[in-house]
Order: C-alpha cells, then structure tokens, then sequence
C-alpha cells in the first residue's frame, strides 16, 4: 500500500486536514475561472485568497514534520517526506507561486 494510503488510515484527521485545504484551493481556482479572470487579476485573487490557506498548510505540514511521535516508518512520516521529495525537485517554476514552501 502506498504511504499516502497508509497514512490516511493511520491518521485521518491529518488526511481531512489535508484535503480541507486541497478543497479550498480548487473551490479558490474554479471561482477564478468563473470569474474569467486572468494575469494580474487572477495573481491578486490567489495571493489574497489561496495564498493564505497554503501558508498555513505549510506551517501545519512543518509542524507534523517536527511530532515526536512520528517515527520514520510511521505511514505519516512516509508520505509527509515523499511530499518534502517532491518539493526539492521540482524545477523551477513549476509549481505555482501560491503553492510554494515559504
């Protein structure tokens, strides 16, 4: 089973959390192109509105980094470090401006 799988078994909150802040930021894109907006617009609305939420989606991420109680193996741990992998090695610009880690 993969870690992202595991993990939302072995910490659902965590998993809600997580798709919580997913949701808002499509819920956050989809109003921006109902709204046709473009550019700079669409720039404003995200740093105004979804740039906010993954902040603190990243402070939450970091702060689950640093739990004592997650051992390396933990299903959690696993995936919250594939997740770090995946930051790392992204090229640049290849994720969003709003998506960064701060």
């Amino acid at each position: 089973m993969q870690p992202r799988l595991q993990a939302s078994e072995s910490c659902p909150r965590a998993s809600e959390e997580t798709l919580a802040v997913i949701g808002a930021r499509y819920r956050h894109e989809k109003i921006i192109r109902d709204h046709r907006l473009d550019g700079e617009c669409a720039l404003d609305y995200r740093a105004r509105h979804s740039q906010p939420i993954v902040r603190a989606f990243w402070r939450w991420f970091n702060d689950q980094c640093l739990r004592p109680d997650l051992l390396p193996c933990h299903p959690l741990a696993e995936a919250l470090n594939g997740a770090k992998a995946v930051c790392r090695n992204a090229t640049p610009g290849s994720l969003s401006s709003a998506i960064q880690v701060p």
